[in-house]
């Protein structure tokens, strides 16, 4: 251990992200080991990087997780992220996780930069104080874990992956092989797991593990099959095995190890087996057992009681430290295997259809809690959401639950997309809106764009397409691309003849130009998306996009313009009502006001926004009321508090600007 046992040394605001170890580990110790002193070597020097590979089913996941567990704390906090892939494709991206953890090192989705080298920048600056244990599963390239080296000395980067990563040697990575547990060892996981004294049975075990191939997955599957039969012997277990065989993987030379899964399938309750089998259809790396419950048809308490039986019994089902489950990848193809032998096309159809539409149903609530209704949107609400808001009104909770299904929703968008199920695609594209607006999953938010447009075409629905296709612009960071796209985006708007979907698409090509410094095309896109949406009647987006013109305006040096503008802005915006774009308003006025000199009313302007934002928890934009109220404060006593509070809230929010603006507290201090 190097910084003290686990929950010691570490600061309580650190975040601890690694997932706790559960069931039984054998072996290992030299491994284990060798990872150890990797780390210990590197003291309190440079970060050491160790990368461990191994075949699926071997228990590299596992072997992470006690490797975490035997260093214990680190000052900085530990960060875990899982690159596992589905069939479906990777469920995540290096930029999106670097979003995930500024997050968890305490940023604010507001200050968090778009691109990857940014991102990757503030993540080394987030972490050069105190060193910091960084844990990635199921890696695949070198690519994938260079931008997450902590720049603290100190620091541990743990990787796992089925490749040995070779690229990582250029970077002083160690390597550590995870070969299948030896006989020994494969029968002690066995005994413990299966809690039997098997030592009279030692050649019968010996068979035994042998057909499982030293692979944790297999030993955990058969122990479970012991220990739900206590009348079953080693003998006949074998015997059974033997004589289920499979070819699944004889490329691999281990087709015997799915004959682990077909004994302990065998073994299954009915209700418990469909199950089984219908989890398989499910596109994500993971689910909850309200998700589970739908797929099959039955109520939460069934199908809690049958993962339960998964889980605990067969040995099939992996549950997390968070209440989700997962299968196993050799699992989960054994139970693709035997739906399609046991299940027919349409009833597997059915249940990813069951699946999706939850899914679908569950983020439009979360959307319409998170960003109100006054939204354009494509989805007819009122013909979906039938039921009762699941999350009671609660944006926190919404965001939480969009969160956690953050890789469900790009894995089902594909399988709708798959199905040509288009409607429930774009509609999901549309509703994970919310969650890319809200934590800046920019790789997310621009493959859900760009697959939920293709989706709205090929459903015939020329208005979807604009608008995910416009407003999947604001992911991206190539100002041709973004060209091209608003202008298929107005065409199709246009084509519509839906007036504030092409207001929209004007108000986006408005901050592109805004992007480009282009204020003469900026003022004109503003100018006809108000006068599109006024002819509307949609007060929301006058209100908004009239506030944006204002600070267009204003950028492109016409104060006097800008203040009448936003003037105009500020009581519509108090009239949907929308605390932040109020606050927003406000400060943008009292900036104008500074520079046409009307400093009395500046200050008081600028106060009304810091009240504002305060009450509404708006931390970052009060920051910036509170920047611009020090540039004009009547003392040098106003302008000190009103920086020290800025820089009390940009800490907060992990701002990288704390230290800029710390330097201008320091000058007033002096």
């Amino acid at each position: 251990m190097r910084f003290g046992a686990s929950g010691e040394g570490a600061s309580a605001e650190a975040p601890q992200q690694v997932p706790v170890r559960v069931g039984h580990f054998v072996n290992r110790e030299a491994e284990l080991e060798f990872a150890g002193s990797l780390v210990d070597r590197a003291g309190s020097g440079r970060p050491v990087i160790v990368a461990v590979h191994g075949t699926p089913g071997v228990g590299k996941s596992s072997f992470l997780l006690r490797v975490a567990e035997r260093l214990g704390a680190f000052p900085g906090g530990q960060l875990y992220a899982d690159f596992r892939e589905t069939t479906s494709g990777p469920v995540t991206g290096v930029n999106d996780v670097l979003a995930s953890f500024l997050r968890a090192l305490h940023v604010e989705p507001e200050v968090i930069p778009a691109g990857l080298g940014e991102r990757a920048g503030l993540f080394r600056t987030k972490t050069a104080a105190k060193p910091v244990l960084v844990v990635l599963d199921e890696v695949t390239d070198a690519a994938q874990v260079l931008p997450f080296v902590p720049k603290a000395p100190g620091s541990a980067v743990l990787v796992a992956g089925t490749s040995q990563l070779s690229d990582l040697f250029d970077e002083g990575a160690e390597l550590v092989p995870l070969e299948p547990l030896d006989a020994t060892h494969s029968a002690k996981l066995v005994a413990e797991l299966s809690r039997r004294d098997l030592s009279e049975d030692q050649e019968a075990v010996a068979e035994l593990v042998q057909l499982c191939g030293g692979l944790p997955v297999a030993l955990t599957v058969v122990a479970a099959k012991l220990r739900t039969h206590p009348s079953l012997s080693v003998t006949a277990l074998f015997e059974e095995i033997s004589a289920h065989g499979l070819a699944a993987f004889r490329a691999a030379g281990r087709d015997k190890v799915s004959a682990v899964f077909s004994v302990a399938y065998a073994d299954l309750p009915a209700e418990v087996a469909r199950l089984y089998r219908l989890l398989s259809v499910l596109p994500g790396p993971d689910f909850s057992a309200e998700m589970a419950a739908v797929t099959a048809g039955i109520s939460v308490r069934e199908a809690k009681e049958l993962l339960e039986h998964l889980v605990l019994q067969a040995g099939l089902l992996a549950e997390d430290t968070h209440g989700r489950f997962h299968l196993h990848a050799l699992v989960a193809r054994y139970a693709r295997e035997r739906a399609s032998v046991e299940e027919q096309p349409a009833e597997l159809e059915d249940a990813l259809h069951r699946a999706a539409m939850w899914l679908l149903v569950r983020a439009a609530w979360a959307d319409l809690v998170m960003l109100g209704p006054g939204r354009w949107r494509c989805t007819d609400h009122d013909a979906l959401l039938t039921g009762e808001d699941p999350f009671d009104g609660a944006k926190k909770v919404a965001l939480a639950w969009l969160d956690a299904e953050r890789a469900n929703l790009v894995a089902m968008m594909r399988a709708a997309a798959e199905h040509r199920w288009h409607d429930i695609a774009w509609q999901l594209a549309e509703a994970a809106s919310a969650l890319y607006v809200a934590c800046r999953y920019l790789v997310d938010w621009a493959e859900s764009a760009q697959l939920g447009g293709r989706e709205a075409r090929l459903a015939g629905n020329a208005a979807a397409e604009a608008r995910l296709r416009s407003f999947g612009t604001r992911a991206s960071n190539d100002l041709d691309k973004v060209a091209t796209e608003l202008a298929e985006s107005l065409v199709l708007a246009q084509e519509t003849g839906e007036a504030r979907l092409i207001a929209s698409v004007w108000e986006l090509y408005g901050r592109y130009y805004d992007r480009r410094a282009d204020w003469p095309n900026a003022f004109g896109a503003y100018e006809t998306a108000i006068a599109l949406f006024t002819g509307e009647h949609d007060e929301r987006g006058v209100a908004f996009v009239m506030y944006f013109l204002g600070c267009s305006q204003h950028a492109a040096g016409q104060p006097e313009v800008a203040l009448e503008t936003l003037q105009r802005a500020l009581p519509l915006i108090r009239a949907v009502p929308d605390a932040r774009m109020e606050g927003r308003a406000l400060t943008e006025l009292g900036r104008v006001r500074v520079e046409l000199g009307e400093t009395a009313a500046a200050v008081e302007t600028l106060r009304e926004a810091i009240g504002v934002l305060e009450a509404g928890g708006y931390k970052f934009y009060e920051a910036s009321a509170h920047e611009v109220l020090a540039t004009v404060a009547a003392d040098r006593d106003t302008a000190r508090r009103s920086l020290a509070r800025a820089v009390d809230l940009l800490s907060e929010l992990g701002s990288p600007r704390v230290a800029e603006v710390a330097e201008r507290l320091r000058e007033f201090s002096e």
